[in-house]
């Protein structure tokens, strides 16, 4: 559910109506890794899965630029 929000989130910054009303840029992406192998010790298969994702936002104004990037990990 969480990962569900939060791509929704990312979705939402960057639509092109978003970055209608001034000069910011969105831009992100959303990974989901998986990984399957066995324990060494016991021969048992596991799995391992990874959920990355990244916002970044950009503005300028003037001579003033701004970067914002955003990281969010989760392994289960």
């Amino acid at each position: 559910m969480a990962r569900l929000k939060l791509a929704a989130l990312c979705l939402l910054l960057a639509a092109p109506g978003f970055c209608a009303q001034g000069p910011v840029s969105a831009s992100g992406y959303l990974k989901d890794i998986w990984q399957y192998s066995h324990s060494a010790l016991n021969g048992r298969p596991f799995f391992l899965n990874t959920s990355r994702a990244r916002l970044t936002l950009e503005a300028a104004k003037s001579i003033f630029k701004a970067h914002v990037d955003y990281d969010h990990e989760v392994i289960a």
